[in-house]
């Protein structure tokens, strides 16, 4: 163990019986390489088919992704949006509206939400409501009509491969994370009753061909529990996990970090070369009290390719290790909760000097911030890592 300071499964479905002609055909919220706009972005898209045997014409129509807000954006007049019979239109989710008349003036939630297709008059036309998507997965209609989702998007185009239910719910752990003095027997269970619970106890990620939880786990030391769900009919479940740490005590907030110890401290691990290379890890936050209030799998690298004892490192939301967000109150000055990507930094500039204080970097940040708060410093706190 090292120790260092440092600064319900997810169905698509609609909600409303429908036969308008211009239908919701795909969804994909978490796009990272399926399919490009004209920028060579690789946003979120909605795709649109025109089922009927007339031309019809989106100027005017409505596009939401809020059912208390169905007239949210409404697409502008174009002959860009015309849409002849048996014809395709790609919709681009992502604010940036400057770039054609395709693109809305929001974005996707990739932990899933409703899409709605309204007339010029206000008349709901379809909706889609979806559940989370993993990277490059999406939801429509294959072309039995029925709603699925699929592993390899077909934009532009129909839907020619069955796919799955949904993506599984995470299983439930009897117990959450915090601090420990005693073992203990955790408890796993999923909802779906012939569901597959698979886990690790070792930092990797649970695989079909990991140990199968049949009986209470039992965890006598500093140990992070992996549990993924799976089933034949459905994609595998994002990885639940708690994370114990026996016979600690401490007053400040508390991250422990779970991963491969190979990727991290073997030979060629991140911890070891100075090479720029990312890895899977199971980043958990504790408060004050010792209870964990969230857990991520995240990607970790390291921050500056230095020589110094104590590294700093990066840790990465990515839609290919599961949510490509981290949705977490991490700072008292910010007013916002959702954040890309957070550092862990060993003191900045005061790590290169011996015996440095680590202070320098979040005193100059606090003084600035206290001048200007819209001068655009990091913000900083104290954090035990594990």
């Amino acid at each position: 163990m090292r120790i260092a300071i440092l600064s319900v499964i997810a169905l698509c479905w609609t909600p409303v019986p429908t036969h308008a002609q211009v239908r919701i055909n795909e969804v994909q919220s978490a796009n990272a390489s399926s399919w490009m706009d004209e920028m060579g972005d690789f946003d979120d898209w909605i795709e649109l088919y025109n089922s009927g045997d007339a031309i019809v014409s989106l100027s005017g129509w409505y596009v939401s992704d809020d059912p208390n807000l169905p007239l949210k954006w409404q697409l502008p007049a174009s002959p860009e949006l015309s849409m002849a019979p048996g014809d395709y239109l790609i919709l681009w989710a992502d604010h940036e509206t400057d770039e054609g008349p395709g693109h809305l003036g929001f974005s996707l939630a990739q932990t899933g939400e409703s899409i709605l297709l309204s007339s010029p008059e206000g008349i709901l036309e379809d909706a889609l409501d979806f559940g989370y998507t993993s990277q490059d997965m999406s939801c429509g209609r294959n072309t039995g009509d029925e709603i699925r989702y699929f592993g390899e998007p077909t934009p532009d185009g129909a839907n020619i491969t069955s796919g799955l239910l949904g993506v599984l719910s995470p299983p439930l752990i009897s117990l959450p994370g915090g601090l420990m003095a005693a073992p203990f027997e955790v408890s796993v269970s999923h909802f779906l009753p012939d569901a597959e619970l698979r886990f690790t106890l070792d930092g990797t990620e649970p695989l079909q061909g990991s140990p199968l939880v049949i009986t209470p786990i039992t965890i006598s030391g500093t140990s992070t529990l992996q549990v993924k769900a799976f089933h034949p009919e459905y994609y595998p479940s994002l990885t639940a996990t708690s994370s114990w740490l026996f016979n600690v005590e401490h007053d400040l907030e508390i991250i422990s970090i779970a991963t491969d110890e190979q990727e991290f401290s073997g030979p060629d691990g991140i911890d070891v070369v100075t090479e720029d290379q990312e890895i899977r890890a199971v980043v958990a936050f504790f408060d004050e009290n010792g209870l964990q209030i969230h857990q991520q799998a995240m990607g970790m690298r390291r921050h500056a390719l230095d020589n110094v004892p104590q590294h700093g490192f990066r840790l990465h939301a990515r839609g290919e290790y599961g949510l490509s967000k981290l949705h977490l109150d991490v700072f008292d000055i910010r007013d916002y909760n959702e954040y890309n990507s957070l550092i862990l930094r060993n003191g900045g500039n005061d790590a290169i000097a011996t015996a440095g204080a680590g202070l320098r970097d979040p005193l100059i940040q606090g003084l600035f911030h206290s001048i200007d708060e819209d001068y655009g410093t990091s913000a900083y706190k104290p954090v035990v890592v594990y």
